[in-house]
C-alpha cells in the first residue's frame, strides 16, 4: 500500500471508527484501589516497630510498592473510565490510528506501567500534536 493510500485509510479511521464505550468493572476498580491502600497501610503499620531512619524508608516504600504491583490494572481502568465518559468531540480529536486511548490500552497490556505511561505521554504530546494523520502502534 502506498503512503497516500495509507494516510487516506488513517483519515477515514479517525473520522468514522466506532468509539468504544466500555462497561466499567466497578467491583474490580474498587478492589484494586482498596487493596492498594490496605497494602500501604499494612506496610506503614508494620514499620512502626522499626527505628526512625528505617521507618521513613519503609513509609516511602509502602507508598510505591503497591503502585508497582497495581499500576497496569489501575492504568487500564482509568483509560476505560475516560473512554466511557469523555464526550465524542474530545475523543475524536486524535489524528492517529489507533486512537490515543486505544494506544494507551495496548501499551498498558504490552509493557510495564512506567514504560506504557511514557509511551502514552509521548504519543499524546508529540505524535498527535504534529499536523496530519499518523499510523502508530506501541
Amino acid at each position: 500500500m502506498n503512503q497516500s493510500a495509507e494516510l487516506q485509510q488513517v483519515k477515514e479511521y479517525c473520522y468514522n471508527h466506532k468509539l468504544v464505550r466500555p462497561k466499567i468493572n466497578w467491583p474490580k476498580f474498587i478492589l484494586v484501589v482498596t487493596s492498594y491502600f490496605m497494602l500501604s497501610a499494612l506496610l506503614v503499620t508494620a514499620s512502626v516497630l522499626l527505628p526512625g531512619h528505617l521507618f521513613l524508608w519503609v513509609v516511602d516504600v509502602s507508598l510505591v510498592l503497591p503502585l508497582l504491583a497495581y499500576g497496569n490494572v489501575l492504568g487500564i481502568v482509568l483509560i476505560e473510565i475516560y473512554q466511557r465518559y469523555a464526550s465524542e468531540r474530545v475523543r475524536r480529536q486524535c489524528s492517529c490510528q489507533p486512537s490515543c486511548s486505544e494506544y494507551a490500552t495496548l501499551a498498558f497490556r504490552k509493557y510495564y506501567w512506567m514504560k506504557a505511561l511514557y509511551l502514552t505521554w509521548r504519543r499524546v504530546f508529540f505524535t498527535c500534536a504534529k499536523p496530519g494523520y499518523h499510523l502508530d502502534y506501541p
